[in-house]
């Protein structure tokens, strides 16, 4: 069953979107800082580019292929970091400091896992 010729270039429409608001974004404040800079730049960068990722990934494997994916990336990523910060591997020792704010399972060098 092939969708309609509306609704694929409303899609299409939708991502391009994203793009150029990406790229306004990161190059127009690269090419004039003085003009431009601001703090929303980097946050606005990276929830384009997660609107982008996930609205395309919808599209191409469906919403339950992406959410299957988006989890598996986030617990893969999130033991990995978790090893990390325990550990040492594979970066060497390091930790976290008072300026972060978001910490999902680590806190004062030790694993929530761990405890159990």
């Amino acid at each position: 069953m092939s969708m309609p010729a509306r609704l694929i270039n409303q899609r299409s429409s939708i991502l391009w979107l994203l793009i150029t608001a990406y790229a306004a974004v990161t190059v127009i404040p690269d090419a004039f800082p003085r003009m431009f800079a601001s703090p929303f730049n980097v946050p606005a960068a990276v929830l384009l580019s997660l609107c982008f990722g996930l609205i395309h990934g919808a599209i191409r494997y469906g919403i339950g292929g992406i959410a299957v994916f988006l989890a598996l990336c986030l617990g893969i990523s999130n033991v990995m970091e978790n090893i990390g910060v325990l550990t040492g591997f594979p970066f060497g020792h390091y930790h976290y400091t008072s300026g972060i704010i978001i910490i999902l399972m680590c806190w004062d060098q030790s694993c929530s896992l761990c405890r159990c």
